[in-house]
């Protein structure tokens, strides 16, 4: 049991870090999980000693090790649906010129896995592995949107909800509300609501039984777009979407046959 527990308070002081605190001290991790400073010492020692955590010789700070990056990266390069999805992105952000996301629903939060950016000039980027609070993204409501009362209160409560800027939504009633527009069209849409200056549009990638595996999206600068674009993109992400839950549900079905060759999803992918 001591070493189970031991196991369970060094995972959760990796999952302390994240993008707004990239880098630590012992006292600052200590009150983060509440956990005696002397028991923080030798969970930082071991980590760091192999390589899930770095020491910085300027101000002593720990941080996320190389160690932790590589482990992180054999979600997307074991994942045998990694190479579909990758083409798929890379398609999206051809088609529109916009970046395009894969990211999956943590719990609250969207996390972001992978991306391809597009080819317009300015553009702002999330990276993998950055963490946003799925109320406030395309990508997190589209999945939200496939969540029963029950899954949605466990994962987002009725409580007041965390923004990012002071037009994302702040209450329960207002996603429901949204959710259940989202539901209707099949794809979500975010305007300035995690970062000032850019929309988003998204919709989720299903497993067999209807669950959301993760979404894609569309992000670009908020310029002036009317109704007919939006739903245009909006459409295009949709169709993507739609397709990579047929091949989830091919892929659960028969195995590492259904990742298609180039060759196959070249003309598959021909578009009207």
């Amino acid at each position: 049991m001591e070493r189970a527990q031991t196991v369970e308070r060094a995972m959760r002081l990796l999952a302390a870090f994240n993008v707004d605190e990239p880098e630590m001290t012992v006292a600052e991790i200590a009150r983060r999980l509440d956990l005696p400073r002397t028991i923080v010492v030798r969970l930082v020692d071991t980590l760091a000693s192999t390589g899930y955590l770095e020491r910085s010789a300027r101000d002593g700070r720990y941080r996320i090790g190389l160690a932790a990056f590589k482990l992180g990266s054999l979600y997307a390069a074991t994942n045998p649906l990694h190479a579909y999805i990758s083409s798929e992105l890379a398609d999206l952000a051809s088609e529109t010129g916009y970046t395009a996301y894969f990211g999956v629903l943590d719990s609250a939060e969207v996390v972001i896995i992978s991306h391809h950016e597009g080819r317009l000039p300015i553009r702002f980027v999330w990276t993998a592995g950055d963490r946003l609070p799925a109320a406030t993204t395309a990508l997190g409501k589209a999945m939200l949107s496939h969540l029963n009362a029950q899954q949605l209160d466990a994962a987002i409560g009725n409580d007041r909800i965390r923004g990012l800027t002071e037009h994302s939504l702040s209450t329960r009633a207002e996603l429901d509300r949204q959710l259940s527009e989202i539901r209707e069209r099949g794809w979500a849409l975010a305007r300035d609501e995690s970062a000032i200056g850019i929309t988003a549009v998204g919709s989720a990638v299903l497993n067999a039984h209807g669950a959301p595996l993760g979404g894609l999206s569309l992000s670009f600068l908020d310029y002036p777009h009317d109704a007919a674009r939006l739903e245009d993109v909006g459409t295009i992400v949709h169709k993507a979407s739609v397709r990579a839950t047929e091949r989830v549900a091919f892929y659960e079905h028969y195995g590492h046959r259904a990742v298609a060759t180039s060759s196959e999803r070249g003309s598959r992918f021909s578009r009207t």
